[in-house]
Order: C-alpha cells, then structure tokens, then sequence
C-alpha cells in the first residue's frame, strides 16, 4: 500500500486489525494477569477477569435488583503435579497405571490449603455476602448476597439486561477484581454474567416428535421379550425408514455392540453419569426400552435410571429432547448400565456445580455431556472468563479418580464459533468446550452411508446450517503428552503443539439419525450429541468385560487409546479408519481438516469396531490388555539444548530402554519433532545415537519406534531445546499464541492482551510492535502481556489489504525480547459477502 493512500485513510474513520503471530485471532483465555490497581487507600486490587462480551442483541434496560449467586473457583495446590499424577494413572506402561486416586482424594493432595479457603471465605462474608456452599474438594464456594454487596466485594458494576427472546438476565459490566491478598488464590468467579446460558448440541432433521405417530401397546409387545441385543419393534422400524435413518439395533450391530452384549457385557455393574440441564420424561424411557427389549426388561431397565437434582435440579418438562436422546442412546448400547441423569439450573453456576457433583461423588467410570456454555473456546474466554480454567482442574481430578469425561465436539465443523449461524464466524477455525479440555475425550462425527459391520462412514457435514463435526487444533490448551505421541499416523500437532480435537467419532449426521422416543412420539436425532453417549455407552460395556474389571477399569480413556492406534494391527481391528470427507461445514477453508489415514481432526481416531466381524477381537479386548510389546522408553538427551546452527553437525546420545529385541536392533525410526525420520545408529538396548537435524528455534520431542510399531511417550526428559543463542542457553525469540482483542480503532488507545512465551527472557520487559508500530507495553510476565495499541500512523505497515472500501489495515503484532522478534504469521484473506 502507497503511503498517498494511507494518508487517506487516516483522515478516515477505519478499524486496525490485530494478527497474533502464530494463531491468528485466537483468545485462549479472557483471564489477563493485570496489574495491581490501587483502591481507595488499603488494599490493593488485582483484576480477575474483564467485563463479559455480551451476544449480539442483548440490550441494557437498567439496574441490577435483588440476590445475586455465583461461584468462585480456587486454585488447587501445586496445579503440574496433579496434571501430572492424571496423566500417569492413565497411561498404559506407566508404573502408576491404574493407580488410581481415591475418592475424596483430592483436597488433601492437592486441594486449596485451609488456610487459603478460610481468606476466601471470610473475605465474602466480611462483605456481607452468604457463603451457601463450599465443594468437598475445596475447589468451589458458592455464594449469594445482595447485589451492592457483590458489586462491591468484587469491585464491579451490575446491570439488567434484556435478550434476546423476552428474557431478563443480570450481568457485570466491568471487570472483576478482588483484593491483592485473596485474587492469587482464586481461578475464576463464574455466574455474575446471567445473559448467558448452556446449550445443547442437538439437531432434528425428521418429522417433529410431538407430530410423530406413536407406538402403540401391540407394537411395543411385538419387540423380543428379554433379548440380550436391541432389537427394534415396527414404530420405531418405520420411523427410522421415513426419516433415512438408523435403529438403535442396527448401528449396535455396525459397532460391534451385540457379541459382548450376547457375553454378558452389557454394561450390568458399571454406572454412566449423564450431564443434563434440562428434564426428561420417564415414561418416553419406558417406551424406548419396551419397543428395543420388550415390556418385561423395560420394567426393569426403569429402576436403573435415577435423576439426581443439583442447585435445585431442573423444572418439569420434556425438555429439548438432549436428555431423552442421551438416556436412550447408553439404554440401548449398555441395557445392564445404571443411568445417573444429573439435573442442574441452566446456569453458568448450575453448569459448573453439576459438573463438581459428578466429579466428587465418583460413582460413575463414564461421563458423557452434550452441553456448552458456549459454541467455542473464545467466546466462553469472553462471555465467562475463568471458566475453562476451573473445568479443567475438575477434568484433572476425573481423570486422576480414574473418570472418562465424553463430550460432544460440537456441529459446526472447524467453525465452532459459528454454531447456529448460516455463515461463518471469525475466528473461522475454532474448537468447542469442554471437548478440547485436555482431560476430556472429544467425540466427533461421522456419516453413516451403510450399517454393516463394519459401517461404511465418511466425515460428516451437511453443509452451511446443516451441520458437520467439530474438530479442529485448540486455542486454549496445548497439545497433551498422549496426542503427542508420533506413533499414531496422522497426528502431527499445528504449529505450536496445540490440543487437537476430536479424539474419536460416530454417528452423528441427523438425516441419518439415530431413532428416539421424545415427547410421547418417535424421531430420529444427531449431532454429535448422540455419539459421545453411544461411546459412553460402550466403554461401559468393555468396562463391564473381565479383563476390564480385573485391569481396574478403562479409567480416563485417552491415553489407552491413543496407545493402540499407535500398533497397527490394533488400530485395525480397534478402529474404524474414516478416510474420506472433511468438517469444514461453509466451505471457508475447504479440505482444512480432511478426513485421511490414521488420526485426523475431522474424525480423530475414527468410530468404534468395539468388537470385529463374527465377534473377533476389537477396543473392547484391547482397552484393558497390557501392551503387545514392550514400549521403548527414552529417560534422557545429551545434549538437551543445541544451537540452531548445529544443525546437521551434532550428535545426539539419546539413553532409554527396549530399543533391542533378542540382542538385535529392533527400532524402526527415530523422529525429532515432526519431521521425517533422522539417521540413527542402535548402539546397545539402551542406548542410541542420532544426528540433530537443521532445525529453527523451539522445543522437540525426541521419539523412538520400534519395528512393531510402539512408541516412546513424549516427556520432559525427552525434549530437544533448540536455541537461537550461539551459547546454547536455551533462550530464543518469543513465540506468540494470541492476542485479545482483535481489532481496535484508529486513533489508538485499545489495551490489549498477548498469550504465548519467552517475554521476559533476560529478565527484560519486552518491546511490542504492531504494525512495525512501538506499543506501550502495560505489564508482562514470561506467557502474557498488556499493551496499548498506538495510533495508525503513516509508518503503519499493513500486512494484507484485500478490501480498500473497508479501510482495514490488518497488522502483524511482534514481541521482543534480548534474542529478538517472535515471527511473523500468514495472514488469510477477509471474508467477504452478505453479512
């Protein structure tokens, strides 16, 4: 762009869009480390969260008015070793594999100390507000109190509002702080922002369930009377046809559900916790279970599905259909299960109470949600900061109990923001809550084409507002040490090394829907709302097998099953491996994430083969056999830190274990982040030898793979630093993940936020630049920055500009520190079109 030009613009109103340098416009978390800000003399205040972004629509009507509720969210006490501890318990070849943390278990080892949950404690009730609750793990305190007090225990403004369908709602509308004594002890405040509320990821293609002709009593008597498999009676036979979709019965026979059903393993002794926000009615469960298993095993299927009401439960009703469709999916797939159906408020404080009660009462191995606080990971950041952190400290402690937490990827395709709009929503490449947590198995979806075993699936997407399976590489979280491992083909972490969602997929295209019985009527559903029950169904049902029971469970599902998709025999017979298809449901990034071999983030790992044809071996034998072969392990790297300009000159000494097998070489490969094999020579079973390839600066894992096809698991202790240091310190140039906001005027002023890493190396206080531009930079710590943006100035250099009637000038943003810049990213064309 000529400098005449953009002297133009500058005497125009226009808008400077902000461009992190590795994930554009991407908000990992809305929870900025801000300064201390001085009160009205003692004490000093620090900020916990901004003020919520409110949705589109949402109108101020006036002030707040009565009791206000919320919960606080605690630290738990040295965070890494929990992370660390959930991880071990659940990783198969890992000394500590199903050892698992007792329940209750929690607040001694690493809950908030005593000390920290009195100073919370007393500071509210200081303030006049009423401590209603605090969690038996030490980690929530809910509260309620008049809405002067609340406003002014967490410095805040409150405000009514009206939204969007007739509703009133109170939310703050500044941000949220707390004394500089009690805000280091504190993760977030959630439920001060009422506008907005949990949703379903759940979809209708059919005729509508309340129109839908019923099953009537010689129908439902017809159904096989105690069968061991479902087998479906003509109403719901008949829906399934009219409507192209699929009877319970015949996607159980396309998975592999009816031989170990046959055997026993039916799920009979195992109990799946169901995360509702909304009733159900009883009698359509009777009904569902009548016509799949006949009258006299529906009566006492009934007795196994138990409501358990949290903050109040949930009013009346049929609902939307999310938990009828949820009850009856594990019904069908684990008629032996005990059902757990948590009710909660459709509240941000009744979602993550709910949440908190499955955890503490750890009577449940599996955990299936369909629900979000909202479609992504940014907007949740913006309209409840502090949120995602909570539940991730609560998915830790499932996991760390031995808990499998299924969650829907979303029906958005890569577009996670864009859920329930006919277009796509910046930032165009989003992952949905809580199924990109780390501790949380993301259940994506397929298309099934052909019921038979095994089904014939591609990815699905239906196309713009018709749906498609989320998945995608996670803003918020990086990648976790079982994604990472190189064994799986396919699963090469972006730039970054970031989460990559989904884990796994099923049926879940609502014009090939699965039958329901919702609202008196019969209805087919999808969404990837209908797979994760039907893979908490089934993990129940291999938890219910001998081996399983004798292993001590699948426990937190991930590890164990990234582990058999890193053997290829097993991954076979484990998985279906979808490989045609992608998610990206508008068409903006087409092919983006496309299904392919092995691990892709349009299905993840695939759908289930829980048994093969004829009953053969499948997930369900190998989820809880020790591994085939012996893993190779890597415990250490000489050296750990090499020079960029080493490159091809250094030789690395890399020690572990099994990388001989009868006194012969046994190892295939030998990886150094994600690039192609490196030359490697097998000096003994324990040692090994490799040259470091040319590399830029950063952190890679050093992987070794066996002949057989297993993997070394990723590790501190197996990290290759890379440096731009000649002296081989380690240090490099910041690598930036994210800034919030993305877009501020020209005149400058905007304060923003920047995640990422390596800013204060040296000890320095680091340079911004945006735009080639100097920014004020407010506060830093080595992960996060603030910064005022400065004015667009003829020395403003614009890094794209597609649309000159827009005057959009979007600017890379660039942190420095004593090594230099961090790089630049690519920049993608605006969208363009009807708003």
């Amino acid at each position: 762009m000529g400098s005449d030009r953009r002297h133009t613009m500058a005497r125009r109103a226009r808008w400077v869009a902000l461009l992190a340098a590795v994930l554009s416009c991407m908000t990992p978390s809305a929870v900025a480390a801000a300064r201390p800000v001085a009160g009205r003399g003692s004490p000093a205040w620090q900020t916990i969260a901004p003020a919520p972004a409110l949705p589109f629509g949402t109108r101020q009507v006036g002030q707040a008015r009565g009791q206000v509720s919320g919960v606080i969210g605690l630290r738990p006490r040295n965070p890494a070793l929990l992370a660390r501890f959930a991880t071990a318990v659940s990783t198969p070849g890992s000394p500590d594999y199903h050892r698992y943390m007792a329940r209750g278990g929690l607040r001694a080892a690493w809950g908030p100390t005593p000390a920290a949950l009195h100073a919370v404690e007393h500071y509210l009730t200081s303030r006049g507000i009423t401590v209603r609750a605090v969690s038996r793990d030490g980690l929530l305190v809910d509260f309620r109190g008049p809405v002067a007090a609340v406003a002014s225990a967490f410095r805040t403004r409150l405000a009514t509002f009206a939204v969007l369908g007739g509703r009133e709602a109170t939310a703050n509308i500044s941000p949220v702080a707390l004394p500089a004594a009690v805000a280091p002890l504190v993760q977030g405040v959630v439920g001060l922002d009422g506008v907005v509320t949990p949703v379903p990821a759940l979809l209708h293609a059919g005729t509508s369930a309340r129109t839908a002709r019923p099953a009537t009593a010689s129908a439902a008597a017809s159904a096989a009377t105690g069968a061991s498999v479902p087998t479906a009676c003509p109403a719901a036979g008949a829906v399934a046809r009219q409507q192209t979709g699929w009877t319970d019965a015949q996607l159980a026979g396309a998975y592999g559900v009816d031989p170990l059903l046959r055997s026993g393993a039916n799920g009979a002794g195992q109990t799946v916790a169901l995360f509702e926000l909304e009733p159900y009615l009883p009698a359509d469960i009777r009904a569902f279970d009548a016509c799949y298993f006949g009258a006299t095993a529906a009566a006492s299927m009934a007795s196994a599905v138990h409501t358990v009401p949290v903050d109040g439960g949930s009013p009346a009703g049929p609902g939307v259909g999310e938990a009828e469709l949820d009850i009856e999916n594990v019904s069908a797939f684990a008629p032996g299960a005990t059902i757990d159906v948590y009710e909660a408020p459709m509240t941000a404080g009744g979602y993550i109470d709910e949440w908190n009660t499955i955890i503490q009462n750890d009577t449940a191995a599996t955990i299936s949600t369909s629900w979000s606080m909202g479609a992504c990971e940014s907007q949740i950041a913006t309209t409840d900061p502090g949120l995602q952190q909570i539940e991730n400290t609560l998915f830790e402690e499932a996991a760390a109990q031995g808990q499998t937490v299924l969650a829907a990827a979303g029906d958005s395709g890569s577009d996670s923001c864009a859920a329930g709009s006919n277009a796509p929503v910046a930032p165009y490449l989003s992952v949905s809550d809580p199924a990109s947590q780390p501790y949380v198995t993301g259940v994506g979806g397929t298309s099934v084409t052909n019921a038979t075993n095994p089904p014939a699936e591609q990815a699905w997407n239906d196309g713009a507002g018709a749906g498609a399976g989320g998945g995608g590489f996670s803003a918020m979280w990086p990648a976790p040490a079982w994604q990472l491992d190189r064994g799986v083909p396919g699963a090469l972490p972006p730039p970054g090394g970031r989460r990559e969602v989904p884990d796994v997929s099923a049926s879940a295209d609502e014009y090939r829907g699965i039958t329901i019985r919702y609202a008196g009527g019969w209805t087919t559903a999808g969404g990837t709302s209908s797979a994760a029950p039907l893979w908490a169904a089934m993990l129940a049902d291999a938890d219910s097998t001998p081996a399983c029971r004798l292993a001590g469970g699948v426990g937190f599902a991930n590890p164990a099953l990234y582990s058999i998709a890193s053997v290829p025999a097993e991954y076979a017979a484990s998985f279906n491996d979808v490989t045609v298809g992608n998610n990206d449901e508008y068409g903006a990034n087409q092919g983006q994430f496309a299904a392919g071999r092995g691990y892709d983030m349009a299905t993840g790992l695939g759908s289930p083969r829980l048994t093969g044809p004829g009953g053969a071996r499948g997930l369900a034998y190998y989820l809880c056999q020790p591994p085939s072969t012996a893993r190779p392990t890597v415990s250490s790297i000489t050296p750990q830190v090499i020079p960029a300009s080493g490159g091809g000159s250094v030789t690395l000494t890399v020690t572990g274990s099994h990388f001989e097998a009868a006194g012969a070489p046994d190892v295939a490969g030998v990886t150094v982040g994600t690039g192609p094999p490196t030359p490697f020579t097998v000096v003994n079973d324990s040692t090994l030898t490799v040259t470091a390839p040319a590399l830029t600066p950063g952190d890679y894992d050093v992987t070794v793979t066996l002949v057989g096809g297993q993997t070394s698991a990723p590790s501190a202790a197996a990290r290759l630093a890379v440096t731009n240091d000649p002296n081989g310190n380690g240090a490099s140039v910041p690598v930036v993940a994210a800034v919030s906001p993305s877009g501020g005027n020209e005149a400058g002023g905007t304060v923003v936020h920047v995640y990422g890493s390596g800013f204060t190396a040296l000890g320095q206080v680091p340079a911004v630049t945006i735009g080639g531009v100097a920014a004020t930079v407010l506060s830093a710590t080595d992960t996060e920055l603030s910064a005022v943006v400065p004015p667009f100035a003829p020395a403003t250099a614009c890094a794209t500009h597609t649309d000159p009637s827009t005057d959009v000038c979007q600017a890379q943003v660039q942190v420095s520190n004593g090594y230099g810049p961090s790089s630049e990213s690519t920049i993608l064309p605006e969208l363009s079109g009807p708003l």
